[in-house]
């Protein structure tokens, strides 16, 4: 259910953690990437309980279907302790599930709960994901400016996300919240669009297989949907040329693959 006002100290946290996750990294230990924003993340949610509970906010949990996914999550990670041959992942993969099942019990219950609102949530994913576009492009842009060939050496282009594949994958995952926000404000909705077009622009660059794939059916999938909503000819006409074209250019950047 959506809400027109929530907390406005949770919302700012929410805000803030957002907009600092791209950019946390720890240079100290084997994993500067996914650890330290694990770590990050597990403050984020003990801040945000603190403040429940402090502030005595009215408070419950909503264990949905999806609740119960990441549920079983823990529990195979609880029972891939009696055949682990290392122990020590074991206890990272079960600390990461963790993770993931409070920080979906705790968003699901602000929610659930009116703590936050759902558009406010949507727009500062959409400020994440503009964050870390932006953060790859510059990493592109020094590239470029260090005489280095845009189309060549992609491994190199990671912005702060460990390395091309798994930057690749997070610019596929924030598609959705782009193509969220083309309902919302006229200022916004140019700038989801511009995200789309640059997002797609960048994929194109790192060439991951899998994200290519996903991308182009997940394109596809979205355009149908639109065509099969809008009623006007006009309308539908440009939306069949702006999809068509984002598509081709997908397309270019896989057949580019195979002569990389």
């Amino acid at each position: 259910m959506e809400i027109k006002q929530g907390n406005r100290f949770i919302e700012g946290l929410f805000l803030l953690y957002f907009l600092m996750l791209p950019f946390v990294f720890f240079k100290e230990v084997a994993d500067p990437f996914l650890l330290a924003r694990h770590f990050f993340t597990n403050v984020f949610l003990t801040l945000i309980l603190l403040c429940i509970a402090f502030k005595k906010i009215p408070f419950g949990f909503a264990l949905t279907s999806s609740g119960y996914f990441f549920l079983g999550l823990v529990v195979i990670g609880l029972i891939s302790f009696s055949n682990s041959a290392i122990i020590s992942n074991s206890h990272y993969i079960l600390s990461k599930n963790l993770t993931f099942f409070t920080y979906f019990m705790a968003v699901t219950g602000l929610v659930y709960n009116e703590i936050i609102s759902i558009r406010k949530l949507k727009t500062y994913l959409i400020y994440f994901s503009l964050v870390s576009l932006t953060v790859t492009l510059f990493a592109l842009l020094n590239k470029t400016i260090n005489g280095q060939n845009l189309f060549r050496q992609v491994d190199l282009i990671s912005g702060t996300f460990a390395n091309k594949n798994l930057l690749s994958s997070l610019l596929f995952c924030t598609l959705p919240f782009y193509f969220i926000g083309l309902s919302f404000e006229k200022r916004l909705k140019i700038i989801c669009v511009s995200a789309i077009i640059l997002t797609a622009f960048v994929l194109i660059i790192l060439r991951t297989r899998t994200v290519l794939i996903a991308s182009t059916v997940f394109l596809l999938l979205v355009f149908y949907y639109q065509l099969r909503q809008q009623k006007t000819k006009q309308f539908r006409l440009r939306l069949f040329a702006f999809g068509t074209l984002i598509l081709a250019a997908i397309c270019a950047g896989w057949l580019f693959i195979g002569k990389s």
